[in-house]
């Protein structure tokens, strides 16, 4: 298909289903009979343009994808892939990516397959108190080397995965961080708002995790991925809303200071906003300083806490410092570690005042 067809399928599907979908791309042609079988068996009702399926996110998605896996061949499996709904996540997707791509992320399912994944925790820090307010869980990968998250990120998306891996990311941090939390401090979690459908049912394993661990949703912080830019901001609220009904705290990742963060930011009232580490290594432009300095007091003024990612030196942290944010996180005041622990001290330069 060429991605002009693609697009007027994807534009006709969405007509028909609206954006709450999981959508199969796979070509045209004897593939996409096959694929329609599959869906068939599973009884699940289905929307179809060329060789373009939706289904509705109330349907079990993993349990057609797994029925997907079992019928098809490994070299079918390499032409079919499983999207949130939603154009962007398609055209983001592998079967319109090159082969290359497919190749340079191969790693990643026999990693998942077996379990190499673990979570490493980063401390945020309270630079006037200097300890740490919480720890955010970063997943990493020990295969034939270590892969970051930026890898781990780029390989769940070329695989089509960003659905089933985000719930198990979720759940991994919650089991690996049980029993490590000192009283007071938080876990901050990473959420894709693009991988939860019905979110009762998209976050149920999440919050069954939750129970056979040693913490109270009071104690976890999912981060929601300003970058990702979802479209669908009913659904982010909705997202949302649940998460707070269920006590979780709510913040607002890798935060810019443009007219949709402030609309993100009115939308879900976020407990912390996490300003991107962009914008940080960028202070000294007088213009991005008074935008993060007006960012913060906008937060503080509504009780929303901000923290400055990306703290690599004492020059920087000094920089957010003086823009009134006391709680930062990066290489400065502690690296990831397997292992919730930290060790800085402030230099022995003069505190800074913050926003009281």
């Amino acid at each position: 298909m060429f991605l002009s067809d693609i697009l007027s399928s994807l534009y006709a599907l969405q007509a028909a289903c609206g954006n709450n979908v999981l959508l199969v791309c796979t070509g045209d042609g004897a593939l996409g009979q096959r694929v329609a079988d599959v869906l068939a068996q599973c009884g699940t009702p289905f929307e179809r343009v060329d060789g373009l399926f939706a289904f509705h996110e109330t349907v079990d998605g993993s349990t057609v994808t797994a029925a997907l896996r079992a019928s098809l061949s490994v070299q079918q499996q390499k032409e079919v892939r499983v999207a949130s709904g939603g154009i962007g996540e398609v055209l983001r997707s592998p079967t319109l990516n090159s082969r290359d791509r497919r190749l340079e992320t191969a790693w990643f399912d026999p990693a998942f397959s077996t379990g190499q994944f673990t979570t490493f925790f980063q401390p945020v820090m309270d630079v006037r108190r200097e300890s740490p307010i919480g720890y955010e869980c970063l997943i990493r990968c020990h295969g034939a080397k270590l892969y970051h998250g930026g890898d781990i990120i780029d390989a769940v998306h070329a695989r089509g995965m960003a659905r089933e891996f985000d719930c198990y990311a979720r759940r991994l941090a919650l089991r690996s961080a049980s029993g490590l939390l000192s009283k007071g401090e938080r876990l901050f979690v990473n959420l894709l708002p693009s991988s939860i459908g019905v979110p009762s049912e998209s976050l149920r394993q999440t919050l069954e995790t939750l129970a056979a661990s040693s913490m109270r949703a009071c104690d976890v912080v999912f981060e929601v991925v300003e970058s990702e830019r979802l479209d669908d901001l009913p659904q982010l609220r909705r997202t949302c809303e649940f998460l707070r009904e269920q006590g979780f705290g709510l913040a607002l990742d890798d935060v810019g200071a443009g007219s949709a963060t402030l609309q993100l930011i009115s939308e879900i009232r976020p407990d912390f906003i996490k300003i991107d580490k962009a914008l940080v290594w960028s202070l000294g432009n007088e213009i991005t300083a008074l935008g993060v300095r007006k960012l913060a007091e906008l937060g503080h003024h509504f009780g929303i806490e901000s923290i400055a990612e990306g703290i690599e030196t004492e020059d920087t942290l000094e920089a957010v410092e003086e823009l009134g944010i006391s709680l930062v996180q990066g290489y400065l005041t502690g690296r990831p570690s397997a292992e919730m622990k930290h060790s800085w001290k402030r230099s022995l330069h003069a505190a800074i005042p913050v926003l009281g």
